[in-house]
């Protein structure tokens, strides 16, 4: 069964793009059989990051979501190719717009959702409204959405993402959202993975970069495993290619 995670949050330049197709090369490096869906469908979406780098050894597959309807578009894909870990690029858009129901239907089909959040002021004001929504989704109709945050794009020279994670964690107390320990810098060699259509692991693999994504990937593995069963089967799975099961919708 593959574990699915929205990438998601209603504002632009969070770096869910940069999000998803790092993390993307972290499963893989664990062994984990990788699809990111590119919801998304601008020019910075994480499809044409692949075509990049395309022919560059790419190890991850990208497919363009060619509907609004995810949940057919994701059963027909693992039909043919299933895959352990599926991640969701989604587009930034706020719920209530006309292409809100994208982002709706990406996390109605997800196990969790991951909102990567700039160690702003005004970004940490923009999540408030996302979140309602999101919580709203899992009171109302999806109990069992794990919802995942952390900071991205911190400033090394800084000590503005401790001071954000705790600001962020104190604004989130008493709901049912985990702040992740693991924040990721701001650095050359990720900033040059857009560029070059690859990931930090085919670029700078023993980069402090790296070394955050990998971080990022088991504290999302370890918190998934502890709450669902499906992540737990994922994590505990022996990464061969004849032991990959279909997803159950």
């Amino acid at each position: 069964m593959a574990t699915i995670i929205a990438v998601a949050n209603k504002k632009g330049g969070s770096g869910k793009t940069t999000t998803a197709t790092n993390l993307a090369g972290a499963f893989v490096a664990r062994g984990y059989r990788t699809l990111i869906v590119d919801a998304d469908g601008s020019q910075a979406s994480a499809y044409s990051w692949r075509r990049t780098g395309e022919g560059s050894g790419c190890s991850y597959e990208v497919l363009g979501l060619q509907s609004t309807n995810v949940r057919n578009f994701l059963k027909a894909a693992l039909a043919v190719d299933p895959y352990d870990v599926v991640l969701i690029d989604c587009p930034p858009r706020d719920p209530g717009e006309k292409d809100g129901e994208v982002l709706r239907n990406a996390v109605l089909v997800s196990n969790a959702v991951l909102i990567p959040v700039v160690p702003s002021g005004h970004d940490l004001r923009a999540l408030v409204g996302f979140l309602q929504w999101l919580l709203a989704i899992r009171e109302t109709t999806k109990p069992d959405l794990e919802l995942l945050a952390f900071i991205n794009n911190r400033d090394v020279r800084t000590n503005s993402a401790k001071g954000a994670r705790t600001q962020l964690v104190l604004n989130l107390a008493g709901l049912p959202i985990r702040v992740l320990e693991t924040s990721i810098a701001h650095r050359e060699d990720i900033r040059r993975t857009a560029d070059a259509g690859l990931t930090i692991f085919e670029i700078a693999q023993n980069s402090k970069g790296a070394v955050e994504y990998i971080s990022l990937r088991e504290e999302i593995l370890k918190w998934l495993a502890s709450t669902s069963e499906r992540a737990a089967a994922v994590l505990t799975s022996e990464q061969t290619s004849a032991s990959y099961a279909n997803v159950q919708f």
